[in-house]
């Protein structure tokens, strides 16, 4: 059996803030293949690993380094839910030192196809954002979130600030998440204001439910962040702001890849 976790998460237990990251992103330019062809560590670079800069990469659909991706996806699901992956989202952001991936998340846009976490709703997501925000919502700045793992002290974190970056150049507003209750606690960490939307009851899958391990008895929420002005309340924050100018030079090149294939 397997598992469609295109808007899932899987977070191992960790804490950490992000003093000392400016040192590790280095001054190398945008990532193509960084990481391995299985999301394993060689013996060689392990023993380079820890004198490697941070490296991000952004994979779209049959990118080289997206097999390695979707295998540290895929091991880290089965590790925490007993999931089987069998799809993944349209758009990987992951970072890593060496060949070892630290951290994914996954991106799917809303105006370019139907969202996974919609099958939980009674009404298209924008219709039930806007009416839950109180301003007007175009499909077309949704992005869902998905593919969430983190397995290294304040991945999460890190992947977040370059996803802000990233919404920034791409002209993007919303992200929306199925989060388990673990995210959620990430969230209001990284925002000032999430939105819960509703329950993300998994009777909606029909029969697919038996393949989702115990990812359901988690009871998951659709949950929804104003990107924009969280990065902009952000960008008062010292540190945040100094993070953030860091990550814009690859963000925007990310962006860039995103609205093209998006034409």
């Amino acid at each position: 059996m397997a598992v469609d976790v295109r808007s899932q998460y899987a977070l191992q237990p960790r804490s950490g803030e992000f003093a000392g990251y400016l040192n590790t992103f280095g001054s190398e330019p945008v990532v193509s293949e960084r990481f391995g062809t299985n999301g394993e560590v060689s013996p060689d670079s392990q023993d380079s690993e820890a004198s490697s800069p941070l490296a991000f990469q952004f994979s779209g659909t049959g990118a080289a380094g997206r097999a390695a991706v979707e295998s540290c996806i895929a091991g880290q699901f089965q590790q925490v839910y007993g999931a089987q992956l069998r799809h993944y989202m349209p758009w990987l952001l992951s970072y890593g030192k060496g060949q070892r991936i630290h951290g994914v998340l996954g991106m799917r846009r809303a105006g370019s196809e139907p969202l996974f976490l919609e099958q939980y709703l009674d009404e298209p997501v924008e219709s039930l954002l806007e009416s839950r925000a109180g301003v007007p919502v175009n499909r077309e700045d949704i992005v869902e979130i998905g593919n969430l793992v983190a397995t290294a002290r304040g991945g999460s974190r890190l992947l977040f600030l370059m996803l802000a970056e990233l919404f920034a150049a791409a002209d993007l507003t919303w992200a929306i998440f199925t989060a388990t209750p673990e995210v959620q606690h990430l969230l209001q960490k990284l925002t000032d204001d999430q939105l819960v939307l509703c329950r993300a009851d998994g009777a909606r899958l029909g029969a697919e439910l038996a393949d989702w391990g115990t990812y359901y008895n988690t009871r998951p929420a659709v949950v929804a962040v104003n990107v924009r002005a969280e990065r902009e309340r952000r960008l008062e924050r010292p540190l945040i702001s100094e993070l953030l100018e860091v990550c814009r030079p690859q963000a925007a090149a990310f962006a860039r890849q995103l609205v093209e294939a998006s034409v």
